[in-house]
Formats: structure tokens, C-alpha cells, sequence
């Protein structure tokens, strides 16, 4: 718009939300930063609103973008090396650099990781299962890997370029794995399903369809999942009401006596098959029972409640 206020024209019309705009110094490109591709990536466009241009792809949040005084180079926020950190590449998105390059630090317990070389990672016998975004025959998306402890020997376990597969968690006997999948090819017709599948990636099939969040019984039996909130697919890992069980012998699915359970995520099964313990969206870390209606608010900050093995905490 004018200086003053008047001829305001609209740049950008995507049902998106587009925010954070910088000129670059002649005027004539406009940076600014986009969630249009389901990620908070940067973008450019002429100062008209044509030819916008994808800069960053990083599962990670790219933000504040803004430009050299010649115009070279852009200079950004990310957390694309796990905490926030300042970088600044060139103006058509090429060699990004780390400025600050911080060790990340956690802000509530003020722990840092230990250098690989203080672990033996050779030792652990153990794999890791994974959601990892990337190109898969060309396309980038969401894919369900297995890797070694150490970082060696990983598999891409579903390998579909068309779906976006998230969220795995490995069965209590480490033979399956529950998961989600996104598939559909428009917003009319996708749809966010529960599957299961062997350890290796085979004999995929499905348990529940416009679903989130799985988990499993810790003896293996059952896989709990959040149903849709919505008939409509919708992103957000916390668009879910209700509650429901799979049951994987007898095929049949129970309800959760609580219909009010509402917008919840990272569901988590306790070791004595008694409690569940999730998020929620933007409120606190809950346990409720899985027999009745009884829920309770933990006294703990934080999100993503997990329960050790033996019950007794939670990170």
C-alpha cells in the first residue's frame, strides 16, 4: 500500500497463512514466510506478487527472513538444528549457514547431549524406528525408517512417494508397527488413517480410518487411537474427539467411556494397562483411566508425556 494507507492491494491468495514480509533493497522482490506447503518454509515474489518461489525445504520452521543491504543474501531464523538458531544464505535459497551455531540446550532441565564419542553406540543391540522427511523417487514426503543405534544399516520400511506416513510406534515385542498415514490427492478426499505393519515393512493393513495418534497395549493385544474430530482431513495432530481400542484378535472396537476427550496428542499406554497419558492443545499434560471417565492433570510443564517401562516416570 501507499505510505498512506491508501491503494492496498492483496498479494498473496492461498488459504494458507503468508506473514513476515521484507522488501529487498531495490524494491522490486518481496521475502516473506509461508505454511502453504503444511510447513513454515520462506518464499520470495516480485513486488507485484508474481513468481513466488519456494527458498527453504526443511522439515524444521524457517522464519523472519530479511535481506542484505546489497541484496545478496537473506539472512533467517530456523530450528532446523534443533534449537533456534540464526542463518543466512543466498538470495535464491542456496548454501544456508548456521551464524550462531549453539549447542542445543534444554531450557527446563539446562541438559546438554553427550558427544558421540562418549558413547559406544556400537553396543546397543537395539534398532530406531522413525519418521523422517525425504526424497523418496523424487518426491519429497513423510516415510517410516529403521535404523541401527549407531546410525548405520537404515531402511526406508514404507517407501510410498504418494503417502505421507507418520507417527510409528513398534509393538511391546518389537514384531509391528503402528502408524499413520496421510493419503488422498486433494483436500477433498484425504484422509489421515491408523495402519499396522511387520517390522520390516510388510503386510501393511489398515485398522482405522480418519484416525490419530496410535499406541499400543503394553502386552500387545490392543492399539488405542484418537478418531477424527472432523468428517474433513485435517493436518493438525490434535483435530480428534473421542477415543478408541482396537482390538487385534477379535477385530471388534470399544469406546472410550469419556466422549469429551478432545484435542490430544502423543497418547501413551502405561506398563500396567491402566492409564493413559497425553497432551493437549496448548493446555496441560493429563492421565485419564482407560476404564472410566476418571482424568486428572499432571503437575508437570512441558508436552509429549512419556511413561518408562516400569511406570514409575515420566519424561
Amino acid at each position: 500500500m501507499n505510505a498512506d494507507g491508501s491503494n492496498q492491494t492483496r498479494l498473496t491468495d492461498n488459504p494458507a497463512a503468508d506473514w513476515g514480509p521484507s522488501w529487498s533493497p531495490d524494491g522490486s522482490r518481496i521475502v516473506f514466510v509461508s505454511n502453504r506447503d503444511e510447513n513454515v518454509e520462506i518464499y520470495t515474489m516480485n513486488a507485484d506478487g508474481s513468481d513466488q518461489i519456494r527458498l527453504t525445504v526443511e522439515p524444521a520452521e524457517d522464519i523472519y527472513p530479511s535481506w542484505s543491504p546489497d541484496g545478496q543474501k537473506i539472512a533467517f531464523g530456523s530450528d532446523r538444528d534443533f534449537d533456534n538458531e540464526v542463518y543466512v544464505m543466498d538470495a535464491d535459497g542456496s548454501n544456508p549457514v548456521n551464524l550462531t551455531n549453539n549447542a542445543p540446550i534444554n531450557a527446563v532441565c539446562g541438559l546438554e547431549p553427550l558427544p558421540q564419542s562418549e558413547l559406544n553406540l556400537d553396543e546397543i543391540a537395539y534398532k530406531i524406528v522413525f519418521e523422517s522427511y525425504r526424497d523418496t523417487d523424487g518426491k519429497e514426503n513423510w516415510e517410516i525408517c529403521m535404523v541401527d543405534a549407531n546410525g548405520s544399516n537404515l531402511i526406508n520400511l514404507t517407501n510410498t512417494p504418494e503417502i505421507d506416513e507418520m507417527y510409528p510406534h513398534a509393538s511391546p515385542d518389537g514384531s509391528l508397527i503402528c502408524f499413520v498415514a496421510d493419503e488422498g490427492d486433494d483436500k477433498e478426499n484425504k484422509r489421515r488413517n491408523v495402519y499396522i505393519m511387520n517390522i520390516d515393512g510388510t503386510e501393511r493393513i489398515k485398522k482405522a480410518e480418519h484416525a490419530y495418534q496410535p499406541c499400543w497395549s503394553p502386552d500387545g493385544r490392543y492399539i488405542a487411537y484418537l478418531p477424527g474430530e472432523y468428517p474433513r482431513y485435517d493436518r493438525h495432530m490434535w483435530a480428534n474427539k473421542g477415543l478408541e481400542i482396537y482390538d487385534l484378535e477379535t477385530k471388534g472396537v470399544k469406546r472410550h467411556p469419556n466422549e469429551e476427550l478432545s484435542h490430544l496428542f502423543n497418547l501413551c499406554w502405561s506398563p500396567d494397562g491402566e492409564w493413559f497419558t497425553a497432551a493437549g492443545e496448548g493446555g496441560p499434560n493429563i492421565a485419564f483411566k482407560i476404564s472410566d471417565k476418571t482424568k486428572m492433570v499432571l503437575l508437570a510443564e512441558g508436552c509429549r508425556p512419556d511413561i518408562s517401562p516400569d511406570g514409575k516416570r515420566i519424561v
